[in-house]
């Protein structure tokens, strides 16, 4: 299964949806891309902390928290 996931093209569908969104005010920037692997979506302690960390990891130094 892990080779028909294009773990790439699902991030920028869920950027283009976030960005699509209609927010009182303006979200965080957010990466274009990050690494993720599919043995990343398989592992069961990879959760929402995890995959914001990565998230975070992927800006630029001076834009992390």
């Amino acid at each position: 299964m892990a080779r028909h996931l294009d773990i790439e093209d699902l991030y920028a569908d869920a950027l283009a949806v976030v960005r699509s969104l209609d927010m009182r005010r303006l979200p965080r920037r957010l990466p274009e891309a990050i690494t993720l692997l599919p043995s990343d979506l398989a592992d069961r302690g990879f959760g929402p902390d995890q995959l914001i960390a990565r998230i975070r990891d992927a800006l630029p130094q001076g834009e992390r928290d």
